[in-house]
């Protein structure tokens, strides 16, 4: 008996629900065999208040940032757009294995009535301009520092890949016409994709490019001024907040756990320790906090934003 997409996406998605307990599971142990939490309570109170503030304050600039660029992919409001920036992420952080994205059509959909086919344009348009991004803070990561964080023989490989990576998006975005053509006609797909790329041909594509280049240097300032605050006594240099702006990317990216919590600690520890020596129980500390600053205060913004629009539209609560 064939088996259904339905039972696919279900397969797929107990596979990544049971990994994730795992990951969760790993990450607790390793907690209890390696922190000693009275060390880790003082790290947390050694965290000076104004590095929290500064964090969330950065972030919140880079969320208008990102605002900004909705604005021009969705050709609405800046309210409206930067509304649907922060319910994207909030979703994302409170459901796991990326289905905030799905409730984020749904709800945007209803409480500013936009087509859904522009938000899922929008959407995937963000997605492949904050893709193309990494990709060049990857290719600057190794130009910059590459002896210190890879091994050389590493070095072509990696070039090859990224080179390849943003040669597939340009390839994508200029033969995309060619692509719809091969999808069967009549069908819903191709109905889907057309109604996309009509959508997307009258985007602004440089000021999209400029707009995206400043929010990932607003990010990669976020990093630096973060861990240069919540850590006292070490001092962290550009190729430093690019790798730990990137690994905090790969992690919430990732289909996890709400936050990607764990991932997120763990990422940004293995690094604080290995590369900058920091103290283990320093290095979560700040980690914590770091999580924190810029996911609690972007939560309850978007919280004051759902219910500012359901007053509006007079929606029941």
């Amino acid at each position: 008996m064939p088996v259904s997409h339905r039972q696919k996406a279900i397969r797929s998605k107990l596979v990544f629900g049971l990994a994730n307990v795992a990951l969760l599971y790993v990450f607790y142990r390793w907690v209890t065999d390696n922190i000693d939490m009275s060390r880790l309570q003082h790290s947390l109170w050694q965290i000076p208040a104004y590095a929290v503030l500064l964090s969330v304050a950065v972030n919140l600039s880079a969320l208008a940032l990102y605002g900004i660029r909705m604005k021009m992919l969705l050709r609405r409001g800046f309210l409206e757009s930067f509304a649907v920036i922060n319910i994207g992420y909030s979703l994302n952080t409170l459901i796991p294995l990326r289905l905030g994205e799905i409730m984020k059509i749904c709800l945007c959909h209803k409480l500013y009535t936009l087509p859904v086919t522009e938000i899922v344009a929008a959407s995937v348009a963000e997605k492949l301009f904050d893709l193309l991004k990494l990709l060049l803070l990857g290719g600057v990561l190794v130009v910059l520092a590459a002896g210190k964080f890879l091994p050389g023989g590493l070095l072509p490989s990696l070039a090859l890949f990224l080179a390849a990576t943003a040669a597939a998006i340009f390839v994508l975005r200029y033969k995309v016409v060619v692509i719809i053509r091969m999808i069967p006609k009549k069908s819903r797909l191709r109905r889907i994709a057309i109604s996309l790329h009509r959508h997307s041909g009258g985007y602004p594509l440089a000021r999209v490019f400029f707009v995206s280049l400043a929010i990932w240097v607003m990010n990669v300032l976020l990093i630096y001024a973060a861990f240069n605050t919540l850590i006292t006594g070490i001092r962290i240099d550009f190729s430093d907040a690019i790798a730990l702006l990137l690994i905090i990317s790969l992690a919430i990216a990732t289909p996890s756990a709400p936050a990607g919590i764990g991932l997120f600690e763990a990422g940004l520890v293995a690094y604080l320790t290995q590369v900058l020596h920091v103290d283990t129980e320093m290095a979560l500390a700040a980690a914590v906090m770091f999580h924190l600053a810029i996911t609690v205060p972007q939560m309850l913004l978007t919280g004051v934003l759902v219910f500012v629009s359901r007053k509006r539209l007079c929606l029941p609560l």
